[in-house]
Formats: structure tokens, C-alpha cells, sequence
């Protein structure tokens, strides 16, 4: 279930990648959030390709002013956002956009960022290398019925 939220801009700080899709990071006050980022799915950290999705995230966000587009919270508490990295003193781009368009994750959900896997798998960028990648969602599902 998503408890929605009044749609901020935050200028965060103090950010850690926990992987491709997930970071923590403090607001201005010191408020810290657990953020995943928004209308992507990385993959899991024993997946193929989940370091390179993390270190692809952290090398667009060091050294850069970053601006957290928050509107919701996940069934785990998590703040759902989108973040925007200051390319230019005036101009900020999409990184959950540019994880999918160099193929460090995938679109998740019917909107988003379709486009940008398309193109991402058109060039064969980043995991889409790969004959048959397994995707986050289906991963997990093994996982978890391998548990069972």
C-alpha cells in the first residue's frame, strides 16, 4: 500500500547507496530518509550487474548538488523519489532516468521510463549485454520460492 505524500523538492546531503535503486540520505535539517528511487527496479546485489547499478549510482551523485522529488512512501516505509544531480549551476537532469537509459535498471511499471530501456536495450548498454537478463521482480520470486 503507498501512503502518499505532498509532492517536495529537498536538496539532500549525506548519501549513501545501499544499491542501484535505494540510498539514504539527510535533509538540510538532518532529517534522514531511506529513499527508493522512483519508477526503477535495479538489480538485487547478487545479481549480475547489481554492483556496477550501485557504483553507476554513486558516480552520478559524487561531488554533486542533488535534489530529492519525493511524492510517496512504499508498503516499507521507504520515501519513493525521483533524484535530479546538478549537471550545470542551472540545470538539473533525472538520474532514475539515466540508471534505465544506460541500462544499470530497468523501468518499472506501466509509466516511466519505457523509452529509456528501449534505448538502453536497442545499444545493448549495461546489463542488456546480456542474452536473457533475469529482471529484479522475477529474481526475487525465485529467491523467495526457493525459501519455501
Amino acid at each position: 500500500m503507498l501512503e502518499f505524500i505532498i509532492s517536495a523538492l529537498i536538496g539532500v546531503s549525506s548519501i549513501t547507496c545501499i544499491d542501484g535503486d535505494t540510498i539514504k540520505c539527510k535533509d538540510g535539517t538532518g532529517k534522514a530518509y531511506t529513499v527508493r528511487l522512483a519508477k526503477i527496479d535495479a538489480p538485487e546485489k547478487a545479481q549480475p550487474f547489481g554492483k556496477e547499478s550501485r557504483e553507476t549510482l554513486e558516480s552520478l551523485l559524487r561531488g554533486r548538488r542533488v535534489i530529492l522529488q519525493t511524492f510517496a512512501k512504499d508498503k516499507y516505509g521507504r520515501t519513493l523519489g525521483i533524484l535530479h544531480g546538478e549537471i550545470t549551476t542551472t540545470f538539473y537532469e533525472d538520474f532514475n532516468a539515466i540508471m534505465v537509459r544506460r541500462g544499470y535498471a530497468w523501468n518499472y511499471g506501466s509509466k516511466g521510463y519505457s523509452y529509456q530501456e528501449w534505448l538502453a536495450r536497442r545499444d545493448r548498454a549495461g546489463l542488456w549485454v546480456q542474452e536473457n537478463p533475469e529482471s529484479p521482480s522475477d529474481y526475487r520470486k525465485r529467491q523467495h520460492a526457493s525459501k519455501l
